[in-house]
């Protein structure tokens, strides 16, 4: 019916439905909703008032929301930057050794574009470039390292979808075992291994990883109780956006 392509339509482009989801999907506009909120608090410390919004970033709502500071990313302009970011990976990567290994590091990097700068993203969406990724991980310790960063920031990024208590034993396990075994299943599955410098990077990582479960699973809840509910969850988008942004990047360079 009419209604039913009108509501396909709106789920495909979910204009009006605010920049960012209810939880943050750890993309640029996580950063840009949290420096928002950085700049919002330094300016209220230092005595500028500012005009109170009827709708904001971190209610956990879906909708259209107001910021404080920055101006407000409208649709179009994240389809341009999207639009733009895609380009790269158009052109056949000089990297290409097997047969179809030029198009999954294409797709990769346009669904990692995409992922990062679309409109209203959900944080599954995550999953593409990552799945994909893992079957670029066994061609050698560039594309493994770059696997298992998103592994660890894509995994980071879906924990708050499991959000009861009685969950948590549950998840933690299967996270730790996962980001613990899958380096040697990388390097099994390649071949090679990873050098000194890239081990060095994995762990940082794991440790990043490791410091924010932590805290956005332990130290906040018993520390703020039900004060401040969204800080877990801007925590969670805040790093794990960072290190997709270097994934971005590592995924840029293997397309050259």
């Amino acid at each position: 019916s009419q209604w039913q392509g009108r509501q396909v339509l709106a789920r495909l482009f979910p204009f009006g439905r605010g920049l960012v989801h209810a939880y943050w999907a750890p993309n640029l506009w996580a950063l840009y909703c949290l420096a928002d909120k950085v700049l919002a608090a330094v300016l209220r410390l230092g005595g500028v008032p500012l005009a109170p919004g009827s709708r904001h970033s971190a209610a956990g709502l879906v909708g259209d929301f107001q910021l404080a500071v920055l101006p407000l990313v409208p649709a179009w302009l994240c389809l341009l930057l999207t639009l733009l970011a895609l380009l790269p990976s158009l052109r056949a990567p000089g990297k290409a050794i097997g047969p179809g290994e030029g198009l999954v590091r294409s797709l990769v990097l346009a669904s990692l574009s995409s992922f990062l700068l679309g409109y209203h993203v959900h944080e599954k969406a995550v999953l593409t470039p990552l799945l994909l990724q893992m079957l670029l991980s066994g061609g050698g310790p560039a594309d493994g390292l770059l696997a298992l960063l998103l592994l660890h920031a894509g995994c980071g990024g879906l924990l708050p979808l499991l959000p009861g208590p009685q969950e948590l034993p549950l998840k933690v396990s299967i996270l730790a075992a996962c980001v613990s075994a899958a380096p040697r299943l990388c390097e099994l599955a390649g071949g090679y291994h990873f050098t000194a410098s890239q081990r060095r990077v994995l762990l940082a990582s794991r440790t990043a990883l490791g410091m924010q479960v932590l805290l956005c699973e332990g130290v906040f809840p018993w520390l703020l109780g039900a004060r401040l509910p969204f800080l877990p969850l801007m925590t969670t988008s805040a790093w794990c956006a960072t290190q997709l942004l270097c994934c971005w990047g590592l995924a840029l360079a293997a397309m050259r």
